[in-house]
């Protein structure tokens, strides 16, 4: 599954996390598929998260590239 990408620069990609999907590995969460993972795979690169939603809420979540 593809993540809907709503910009992406040289220094920034920001995407449209959806509801119930968990931004990171959590060791309260047991999900296999997570906002960060899906991203680098994406984008076959490493992204650093300028912050985190809660995985119930749907909504931007900005990364830095570099």
């Amino acid at each position: 599954m593809a993540l809907p990408l709503l910009h992406i620069d040289e220094h920034l990609v920001a995407i449209h996390k959806p509801g119930g999907l968990p931004v990171h590995r959590s060791p309260l969460s047991h999900d296999r598929i997570f906002a960060l993972q899906q991203l680098h795979d994406q984008l076959d690169r490493r992204t650093w998260p300028a912050h985190r939603i809660d995985r119930a809420t749907s909504g931007m979540l900005l990364s830095a590239l570099d």
